[in-house]
């Protein structure tokens, strides 16, 4: 995660949290952005695939999505 957030400049890191009930990777929080992924989520994934999923929240975090 630290090598992809700083190829898209993300100042901070968000913390990351596992959870079996979560459904799908997402990011909450507007100050202290967690990012969100199922409980052996990245153990299905491809290290290509884990990349795209970081790009795509961290982005959101980097353009502010969460304030809308």
């Amino acid at each position: 995660m630290v090598q992809t957030a700083q190829r898209i400049k993300l100042d901070r890191l968000p913390a990351i949290v596992f959870s079996s009930e979560a459904v799908s990777p997402a990011v909450y929080g507007v100050f202290r952005p967690v990012l969100l992924l199922p409980a052996n989520y990245t153990d299905q994934l491809s290290g290509e695939e884990a990349e795209h999923v970081l790009l795509h929240e961290l982005a959101h975090i980097k353009r502010g999505d969460l304030w809308l």
